[in-house]
């Protein structure tokens, strides 16, 4: 079986963004998300390295962050304590506001219609569960009408950060931005503002002027702030409030981040989901099967994808390109559950109701992304291969690259880059576990995610050799990799 199952997409792909700006946006379980640190990143930290440090695309924007983004517990707990996503970037917040008790006067919770519709989170996200900020993953912030938020020492300032060695370059002008909502009353108002790390009392470099959150409206509002070039070797922090200052409500704050003006051409990633436990049946219940055209299961309207569209649709190239990537399977293989798809009412486990669930998946997303003007490449990974009781995961591995071949989409098949055997060699399972902790091999760890993303990236950005062949191997006949290219390149034209 082949690694990639349509390379002539993925081929096309890759020379979308090496000639103009396309925006990913990803979805997944525990597999993707895992926590920022060192010990556990997952597939959002170690795919982005591997596409713009590896494999040196350039990347336009950092990762855009929802306000609150934070991890849920287990068992969950409102306003649980670590930040669990974001490349060489994380939210600046210290997680004071969000340790033990929800301080009375934040909320990442409390959001009316329509405006909760909008929110990055997934999940158990209802009226009644979004009060108790029961948010999975990703999450919002907001100060409540009549409350004042004051930001004290230490880094409370609902903001993001951004590492000295991401690959935007924090050595360049950047140009920040504030995703947030508009409101029909109050007298709140925020002032976002850019701070250079490492200097003393770390030096304001911009500041926006000072915004009332009183439009008239819930609709939402993206602000920009242009920020000069820093000195050398210094982070970025982006705030809303001044330390010290002071933050009226009310303010709903949905996403930020921060793009490169210069960099016209690359990628800018954004995860969407990592959702632990969860299968792809799962998350059609969140956005919605594609019967379901304006509100999906757990009453998120198709702003909850929508709205990150939207915010990446000021930036992206013209042709709106959108890479989707999809990173389910490892519990689909357990789900019980009947499939939500077009088909619908069969076993998720099986190959036919995964496959199901997967066109229900990419039926609405891709609804949701064509009817605001994007042309949408999928791209499938289901699962990492594992050394015992595989053959379940197998069946869905190629289901997927069946249900690829009916889209623009390819599935990659990360058992034949990097074979079960070689992860557990190279003790890339969680934990290291070996086969008698086969239970435990639903997750990797950073040697397994690195090594997998590397692979994974290196797939698509040699798609031209799954083609044609490498110069030297049984599949040659071409002189160089450029030849290579010209060649695909040749085919990809004629292919459309």
């Amino acid at each position: 079986m082949d690694a990639i199952s349509s390379p002539l997409v993925a081929l096309e792909l890759r020379q979308r963004f090496q000639r103009e700006r396309v925006a990913k946006i990803s979805f997944g379980d525990s597999n993707r998300g895992r926590t920022n640190s060192s010990l556990t990143r997952g597939y959002d930290w170690y795919m982005q390295r591997a596409l713009f440090e590896t494999h040196a695309a350039p990347c336009w924007g950092v990762q855009f962050l929802p306000g609150g983004e934070m991890e849920i517990g287990s068992p969950p707990t409102p306003l649980a304590t670590t930040p669990n996503l974001g490349f060489r970037c994380e939210q600046n917040n210290n997680n004071t506001i969000l340790k033990g008790a929800p301080d009375p006067d934040v909320r990442q919770s409390g959001a009316p219609s329509p405006q909760w519709q909008r929110l990055p989170g997934l999940g158990d996200q209802n009226p009644a569960s979004v009060e108790e900020g029961l948010l999975a993953v990703n999450g919002y912030a907001r100060v409540l009408d009549g409350k004042v938020f004051t930001a004290s020492t230490g880094g409370q300032t609902f903001g993001i950060k951004i590492d000295l060695d991401h690959p935007i370059g924090t050595d360049q002008a950047l140009k920040a931005i504030v995703a947030w909502s508009g409101e029909l009353a109050g007298s709140g108002s925020f002032r976002p503002i850019a701070k250079e790390g490492g200097t003393p009392g770390f030096a304001t470099i911009a500041q926006a002027p000072t915004i009332a959150t009183n439009t008239g409206d819930n609709d939402l509002k993206i602000t920009t702030l242009d920020m000069p070039v820093t000195s050398a070797g210094r982070d970025l922090k982006l705030n809303m409030i001044e330390t010290g200052g002071t933050l009226p409500g009310p303010f709903l704050l949905y996403w930020l981040g921060a793009v490169n003006p210069a960099v016209t051409t690359g990628v800018c990633e954004t995860t969407h989901a990592a959702l632990g436990g969860w299968s792809l049946r799962d998350l059609l219940l969140a956005i919605g099967s594609d019967d379901q055209p304006i509100t999906g299961g757990n009453g998120q309207t198709d702003e909850g994808v929508g709205t990150l569209l939207d915010i990446l649709a000021t930036e992206v190239g013209p042709s709106k390109t959108l890479w989707v990537s999809l990173n389910f399977a490892i519990n689909d293989v357990n789900d019980a559950g009947l499939s939500l798809g077009p088909v619908g009412g069969l076993v998720s486990s099986t190959p036919a109701g995964f496959g199901d669930n997967l066109r229900g998946v990419m039926n609405r997303i891709k609804r949701i992304a064509e009817a605001r003007g994007w042309t949408v490449f999928f791209d499938i990974v289901a699962g990492h291969p594992r050394t015992i009781n595989d053959a379940p995961l197998a069946a869905l591995r190629a289901e997927a690259a069946t249900v690829a071949n009916d889209y623009n989409a390819f599935a990659t098949d990360l058992s034949v880059l990097y074979p079960a055997a070689e992860i557990l060699a190279d003790g890339g399972y969680e934990d290291g576990l070996t086969e008698a902790g086969q239970a435990h091999q639903l997750n990797s760890d950073v040697v397994g995610y690195g090594k997998s993303a590397d692979l994974l990236i290196g797939a698509i950005m040699e798609s031209d050799f799954a083609l044609f062949g490498s110069p030297t191997g049984p599949g040659g006949g071409v002189a160089s990799r450029s030849e290579a290219a010209s060649i695909a390149l040749a085919a990809a034209e004629d292919a459309l």
